[in-house]
């Protein structure tokens, strides 16, 4: 089976039906009931996933909190056509990362057409990461607690997901979809960390360059 992700035409590219906002209000528990002023938040940044939701935030990636060792609980389907307000006294990132909690980040338009290579295992994972290496593409990979995610931004448009059963032990996170990502905990307790970051933010790739994606039949 051809993944068909050749052109915008195709059902693997989806076509823009919201425009992306900025949200200044959303129902997510503030960890940390102090104020601070705007002046002062990246000063007073003392945690390291409040530093990488700054970080990540800024590369266009559109992260919010989730609970601690756990993958959902918090409302986050407005984020599939907003991002949260950077520097909102009650509700921007420093507020919401203040505690202690996971980081999801969304994929798809929200976060510049990311799109995710969700490795079941490790001998999947390195297959992919010699795919990209010998196409001269840069490595942004996380380790999880089976295999890896690598992150990939798409030149041709938003990528739609590709559930398990059609890649080898591999699924792809796109349209409407997201990840944990580092520092956050994996519900088994195995930490989520950075494998690889080469470069300031993840790789753009045209549908043509990874065109080593095949399906259980090598279609």
């Amino acid at each position: 089976m051809d993944l068909g992700i050749q052109s915008h035409e195709s059902a693997y590219i989806i076509p823009y039906k919201h425009p992306i906002t900025q949200a200044d209000f959303l129902e997510f528990p503030k960890e940390n009931g102090k104020q601070a002023d705007s002046s002062t938040k990246i000063k007073n940044i003392s945690s390291k996933i409040q530093q990488s939701a700054f970080d990540l935030y800024d590369i266009g990636l559109n992260t919010f909190p989730l609970p601690y060792a756990k993958k959902g609980g918090f409302p986050w389907k407005t984020l599939q056509y907003t991002r949260l307000d950077r520097d909102h006294d009650d509700y921007g990132l420093f507020m919401l990362f203040s505690g202690q909690c996971n980081m999801g980040i969304m994929c798809g338009r929200t976060s510049r057409n990311l799109f995710i290579i969700d490795c079941e295992s490790e001998s999947i994972l390195q297959y992919h990461m010699n795919a990209l290496s010998t196409r001269n593409i840069p490595l942004w990979v996380a380790k999880t607690g089976r295999g890896g995610h690598i992150y990939l931004l798409s030149s041709d448009g938003e990528v739609d997901n590709v559930p398990s059963g059609v890649l080898e032990d591999a699924e792809i996170r796109g349209h409407n979809n997201y990840v944990l990502a580092p520092p956050s905990m994996h519900p088994s307790g195995t930490p989520y960390s950075w494998m690889y970051q080469q470069g300031d933010e993840p790789p753009t790739v045209s549908t043509k360059q990874i065109n080593w994606l095949t399906d259980t039949y090598g279609n």
